[in-house]
């Protein structure tokens, strides 16, 4: 169990991250799948394998630009916890957290350019069509 000293030093370590990189960060799911799998992991180097597969299957430089500092961000976390299993549990939260702060960042932060936008899309909704035009009979035109 990690003391509280502890937890706060992984809080304010993930902000640090994802403030300065957040926009690169993968979607939340994946950040879930970060912290299940260290949770499952028996030692670190299962887990560090695990986030260099994902590294490797990174769909875009972002992304992976990303999960580089992050791995940076965990070597020099993985220095305050002596045992592996402090480290898993320590990542674990520190990933939970991590997707716990990104959605904040998500819901206050909107970045236009993620938005859609009805009126500049190829396929719009009822209400930019034009009003209907129908002939006596009640049909479209």
């Amino acid at each position: 169990m990690l003391s509280g000293e502890e937890k706060t030093y992984l809080i304010n370590e993930m902000k640090k991250l994802m403030d300065e990189h957040g926009k690169k960060a993968p979607k939340n799911t994946q950040i879930r799948k970060y912290a299940a799998t260290a949770i499952k992991s028996d030692c670190k180097e299962e887990f560090l394998n695990y986030l260099h597969y994902q590294i490797g299957r990174a769909s875009n430089n972002d992304e992976r630009s990303y999960l580089m500092i992050v791995l940076d961000k965990l070597n020099e976390i993985e220095k305050k916890f002596e045992s592996d299993q402090t480290y898993l549990e320590a990542l674990a939260l520190f990933f939970g957290y991590m997707a716990r702060y990104k959605k904040y960042l998500e819901k206050t932060n909107p970045n236009p350019n993620n938005q859609k936008s009805h009126a500049n899309n190829n396929y719009p909704n009822k209400k930019n069509f034009p009003p209907n035009k129908t002939n006596e009979y009640g049909k479209r035109r």
